[in-house]
């Protein structure tokens, strides 16, 4: 029993927590220092992973809805993830080319980080790797 009142007691907390968080960054005026909100969540590292995978399109409504900048923060598994709505914020996020990944970066991302790679990829001439890339696809 009271391990069940511990469980429930955690997740309303949470839930407490990230609204009076997002709460807080939705009032920010001063540009510079403005944060991206971040929706509240009911459990700690799972974080919106649940609501993601079982009402994906209902989770961006709500987003879209609790948000006026056009911006907003999903958390999952201890990584945070920026939905953008604007599309002069799109725009304005790809000029930015520098902070911005190329295509090849990306790739090399995800073959390093999800296949263990080590940087192989990297080492490859650009020709032959996008010839590899093609046949993969």
């Amino acid at each position: 029993m009271s391990l069940f009142v511990v469980c429930i007691l955690v997740t309303v907390v949470t839930r407490i927590k990230t609204g009076f968080l997002k709460s807080k960054l939705e009032h920010i005026v001063d540009t510079p220092s403005k944060k991206i909100p971040i929706l509240p969540y009911w459990l700690p590292y799972l974080d919106h992973g649940p609501a993601f995978g079982w009402d994906f399109d209902g989770l961006l409504a709500k987003g879209r809805n609790s948000t006026k900048d056009g911006i907003f923060g999903l958390h999952m598994l201890g990584a945070q993830h920026y939905m953008v709505l604007m599309p002069s914020l799109t725009k304005q996020f790809f000029l930015q080319r520098p902070s911005v990944l190329s295509s090849d970066e990306f790739i090399f991302w995800i073959y390093d980080k999800y296949f263990g790679d080590g940087g192989a990829s990297r080492r490859i001439a650009a020709d032959d790797f996008h010839t590899v890339h093609r046949t993969l696809n």
